[in-house]
């Protein structure tokens, strides 16, 4: 029996439907390799979720107004905070104070200028558009601090930094809102392991599973910071820093040290929250003070949540602040 002949126009309509499907949406927690920073991204999906925290959370702040945020755009974010390792790999400088923790420990000491500067490194060693469009600049890369100083303001400053925008291609800072949906992984709590009992100025037993904070520090390697009279600590130590990234318990999106470490930088600049409903917030456009998220080794408790925020100018550099990547999903869920 013959068989009916299939015409090109046919043939076109019955391609139609696969020609428009779109590529599938990567499940919460999917991984993705960075060539240049030889290590996972975890993909963090869009959605809505409630950012800031409730009245009665203990330990919040004035500033935490909660509020619904609805992100359109996926993310991926790395698995760990850039190490001394990576950084030293592009960069070619050794910013870090606690340098004696090793290549595998969050870099350290840097300004939120030289967080956005490593940023459009990798892009570049990746051969994707940098984010950032940096004008007069001056001074080096992590450079600023005098040997053994813990604080300074850096020497890298420039003009003006302009984001190309979020949907640039290339390596970016999270804003603050992709970072707390990123740390909370579908959770409201002040941690994605839940609440928290502080039973010490130190000591909270459960943040221990899931960050290195101002009592569970501790460190045997020198230089590291004396911390033998902080007080209520849950377990004691004379000397106190980071620890190499991935050791505490990943988040159920697969990412690690969201808590506890090294602060991380954001893109965004600081103002309060309102509770405004918003969609793809990424900060106030004017304002000097960048924000930071996560709580650091030597922080208290209370600094240890989702919610919780800090900031600081963008040229200074600190022994607990370090940075994290972003990289926007390619389109837009439905």
């Amino acid at each position: 029996m013959l068989r009916p002949i299939l015409t090109v126009a046919a043939l076109a309509a019955a391609l139609a439907p696969l020609a428009c499907r779109k590529a599938p949406v990567p499940m919460a927690g999917a991984t993705l390799r960075s060539a240049a920073l030889d290590e996972d991204l975890r993909y963090v999906p869009a959605g809505s979720f409630r950012m800031g925290s409730p009245l009665d959370e203990p330990g919040r702040d004035k500033d935490e107004t909660p509020h619904r945020v609805t992100l359109t755009r996926g993310v991926w974010l790395g698995e760990t905070e850039v190490t001394q390792e990576q950084w030293a790999r592009l960069t070619e400088t050794a910013p870090s104070f606690l340098a004696a923790c090793g290549p595998h420990c969050p870099v350290e000491t840097v300004s939120w200028t030289d967080a956005v500067a490593f940023a459009n490194l990798v892009s570049e060693a990746e051969g994707l558009p940098p984010c950032y469009e940096l004008a007069g600049c001056e001074g080096a890369l992590g450079g600023g601090c005098p040997a053994g100083e813990d604080w300074c303001d850096g020497d890298f400053r420039c003009a003006r930094v302009e984001l190309a925008g979020v949907d640039c291609p290339g390596y970016r800072l999270p804003t603050e809102a992709e970072w707390e949906r990123a740390a909370r992984a579908g959770t409201e709590t002040p941690t994605w392991a839940g609440a928290f009992e502080v039973v010490a100025l130190n000591a909270a037993p459960a943040l221990s599973p899931l960050a290195w904070y101002g009592g569970n520090s501790g460190v045997d390697y020198r230089p590291a910071w004396p911390c033998g009279d902080w007080g209520g600590k849950e377990l004691p130590a004379e000397l106190c820093g980071t620890h190499p990234v991935g050791a505490k318990e990943a988040n159920p999106w697969g990412l690690r040290d969201m808590l506890g470490n090294v602060w991380e930088w954001t893109g965004d600049r600081y103002s309060p929250h309102g509770g405004e409903p918003a969609t793809d917030p990424a900060g106030p456009a004017t304002g000097e003070y960048r924000i930071r998220k996560g709580c650091s080794w030597s922080s208290i408790p209370r600094h240890c949540r989702a919610a919780d925020r800090s900031d600081d100018l963008p040229t200074h550099r600190d022994r607990n602040w370090g940075l994290r990547l972003a990289r926007t999903a390619l389109g837009r869920e439905p």
